[in-house]
């Protein structure tokens, strides 16, 4: 009969829970996925079937209690056979450990051998990849500055165009407020003319209407003097006609005299007129021009902020790639 005690290695007087803790060790000791040779692998599983097998009869109390009693009566067995079977058991279990042993120290050398080449490849991969890296920075620097150098073109290609085009702005604004000075210089001088002839017209009408009105005074008083001189005689008469001819002639004189200073006053007038519309108009293309070049002058300081911004945004990227790279050359450095 087999000692049940004896295979999980407890007293006959051991408990129940000392029983069931050393079974639950020799149960994850001997289980057989622990082992990777063959032989010992198929020697677990007969060690677990028997430690199942005494734990099976020695966890119940009834059972326990009737293995006792079949142990104790067959317990006269002689001790040259028991110390036999148990030197034989222990050179089993010796041969059983060395060759577990031997293995397991074959399964570690191999383990370690692969985890020295699998360090190697890690180290080897590790370089690779910090290689890749470099080259791949290198390329995207380059690509960059690629980049920022056209950005830089057409940026600059774009201030062209725009100054062409605030140029060509520049002189269709001045060509359109030529034409409406011009236009508006025209309208003056159109209602200027119109203007001088309504009053040349209103002169030649009151002038007219004088001149009638005092040709009608003349006419009677002449009619009188001729009435007058008829009764007078021929040397009143002739008289009365040189008084009338020299009356005349001052009269005439002296509408002569009113039109020329009427025209001067007009003449006078439309050179102050000119000369205040070229006034208003050189200060209004002055304050025009003050504008634009403001506008122009703006735009250029703008212009100059944001490539100097962009200038110190791309030195500083490119210090930090001179940085990066140097970072990688000393850890290359340092794995090697």
């Amino acid at each position: 009969m087999k000692d049940y005690y004896e295979t999980l290695e407890v007293p006959s007087t051991a408990s129940q829970e000392t029983i069931r803790d050393q079974y639950l060790f020799l149960v994850q000791a001997w289980h057989p996925d622990r082992f990777q040779n063959a032989v010992q692998k198929a020697r677990a599983e007969e060690k677990t079937k028997e430690i199942n097998a005494a734990y099976d009869i020695l966890k119940n109390p009834q059972k326990r209690a009737e293995y006792d009693y079949l142990r104790i009566g067959q317990s006269s067995r002689s001790w040259e056979e028991q110390r036999r079977q148990q030197g034989e058991e222990h050179r089993r279990r010796r041969e059983a450990d060395a060759e577990s042993r031997r293995k397991e120290s074959e399964r570690k050398q191999r383990e370690q051998a692969e985890a020295e080449r699998r360090r190697a490849e890690s180290e080897r991969l590790k370089k690779e990849r910090v290689e890749a890296e470099s080259r791949r920075a290198e390329n995207e620097r380059q690509q960059k500055e690629r980049a920022e150098s056209e950005r830089h073109r057409k940026e600059y290609e774009w201030q062209q165009k725009e100054r062409v085009e605030a140029e060509k702005r520049l002189a269709e604004y001045k060509r359109q407020a030529e034409e409406r000075t011009e236009a508006e210089r025209k309208r003056v001088e159109l209602e200027r003319q119109e203007k001088e002839r309504m009053e040349s017209e209103k002169l030649s009408a009151e002038h007219e209407r004088q001149h009638w009105g005092k040709l009608k005074v003349e006419k009677h008083h002449v009619e009188s003097q001729k009435r007058k001189k008829e009764r007078a005689g021929p040397k009143l008469q002739q008289k009365e006609r040189d008084e009338a001819e020299s009356r005349r002639a001052d009269y005439e004189r002296q509408q002569k005299e009113t039109i020329e200073k009427a025209m001067r006053q007009v003449d006078l007038e439309r050179k102050q007129e000119q000369r205040a519309e070229v006034d208003r108009q050189r200060v209004y293309y002055t304050q025009q021009r003050i504008q634009k070049e403001n506008v122009v002058t703006e735009q250029l300081q703008n212009k100059t902020e944001v490539i100097r911004v962009e200038q110190n945004i791309k030195r500083l990227a490119i210090i930090i790639l001179a940085i990066l790279f140097l970072a990688m050359l000393i850890g290359l450095l340092f794995i090697r």
